[in-house]
């Protein structure tokens, strides 16, 4: 009997367990001796905070890379061909979300196991979910480019697609990138494109705020220091 591949959420902030874990994923996450994750140490740490019920050292942890191949994977996969459940886990978030999970999910659909998603958080969804911005038409860009020049380009190129299409704009920076990106931001967008920032998204020192360009240019912006942080823009439609 092929087993399941379960797509097991985990943290993005501080809050309790109970905040965003739906009790049917901590139970089937506390049953699996096989995951593959992002970071192994993080994973061994996830798993020692919902109390699995195998010791540590019984649990096979395989660790995704940039050099994983799709013939290491599809081992890794092997035992849910034998009928034994495998894990899926994130380094934040959900998993297969942004996030290089992606991977193992379409080697996995491809040999015919199945695939359960199980509620979790994302600070992509959730920062469009408070936004206020386009959700009905929105578009994941990732990390933009570190080149000043180059990201200016990018900056310009998708405040022009937004402002065409009516799309919400959706992208994330390294935290200690936060300032530089935001910097670039309101120096090249109009003033009345509208950016929502969000940061530390389900932790105590949580912020969520939606502002023309023109009125986020006088606010403070240190909240967003080296914080996880996720930026959104909208520029004005035209029809």
């Amino acid at each position: 009997m092929i087993a399941t591949l379960h797509l097991i959420p985990v943290r993005i902030g501080d809050s309790n367990m109970g905040f965003w874990m739906p009790e049917e994923a901590l139970k089937q996450a506390r049953k699996i001796e096989v995951y593959i994750a992002e970071n192994a140490k993080a994973a061994r740490s996830f798993l020692k905070d919902i109390g699995s019920e195998h010791q540590l050292g019984n649990i096979t942890i395989y660790q995704l890379s940039n050099n994983t191949t799709k013939y290491q994977i599809t081992e890794w996969l092997s035992c849910a061909k034998e009928g034994k459940d495998v894990g899926l886990i994130s380094e934040s978030g959900c998993p297969a979300i942004a996030d290089p999970g992606s991977n193992v999910v379409l080697i996995a659909q491809s040999i015919g196991i199945k695939i359960k998603p199980w509620t979790g958080p994302s600070s992509i969804f959730l920062s469009l979910m408070a936004s206020g911005l386009n959700g009905q038409n929105f578009t994941f860009r990732g990390y933009p480019p570190i080149k000043p020049y180059d990201l200016k380009k990018k900056i310009i190129s998708w405040e022009k697609e937004s402002k065409n299409t009516n799309q919400t704009q959706i992208m994330i920076e390294t935290p200690y990138r936060n300032m530089r990106l935001f910097k670039s931001i309101l120096d090249n967008l109009n003033q009345d494109t509208l950016l929502c920032v969000a940061s530390s998204i389900t932790s105590e020192c949580e912020y969520i705020e939606t502002l023309s360009i023109l009125k986020w240019k006088s606010k403070k912006s240190d909240f967003m220091h080296k914080k996880p942080t996720i930026f959104l823009f909208l520029a004005k439609f035209i029809k």
